[in-house]
């Protein structure tokens, strides 16, 4: 009890710190982050691999790696007017990678090869703890100019529009 309580009590707190601080955007931001969380589970086979010399088999870069592979895709049918794009082509993209993935840890536990970093719990769970912490920072903070200034948030609009 005594290892897992303030760990418990550190997750909650932030939890409630990120109701908290952004109201009635909090179940967008916890939906983002438990769709960046299942990604990079996903996406494990694939960073496994990459990363295997780290300790954690690089479980912060298979959330990179997984939002960039499936964004790109994404981008890629959409530009060359292959699919429209709309939340359907998003979800089916996502789910096509993760059947890629999912072949992929089949054929490397076939071969035994070892690509979930197993035995380190404590590491993934400060690299979770770290991640919630700046991507609710990151979230707070920007909510505060919300306006269309700079080029990017001008192509932004662009898209919502078209």
């Amino acid at each position: 009890m005594k290892k897992w309580a303030p760990r418990v009590l550190l997750a909650a707190v932030l939890t409630g710190l990120s109701a908290f601080l952004l109201k009635g955007d909090v179940w967008t931001f916890w939906t983002w982050w438990l769709l960046a969380f299942l990604m990079g589970m996903v996406a494990m086979p694939v960073t496994g691999r990459l990363f295997a010399g780290f300790e954690d088999k690089g479980w912060m870069f298979s959330k990179v790696l997984a939002i960039t592979v499936t964004g790109f895709l994404t981008w890629l049918l959409v530009s060359v007017k292959i699919l429209s794009f709309t939340a359907v082509t998003c979800i089916g993209v996502s789910l096509a990678c993760a059947v890629v993935c999912g072949v992929l840890y089949h054929i490397q536990m076939k071969k035994r090869i070892d690509c979930i970093p197993n035995g380190k719990g404590e590491l993934i769970y400060w690299e979770e703890i770290l991640f919630f912490a700046f991507f609710l920072m990151w979230t707070y903070f920007a909510g505060f100019r919300p306006q269309a200034y700079g080029t990017e948030k001008f192509m932004d609009y662009g898209f919502m529009e078209a």
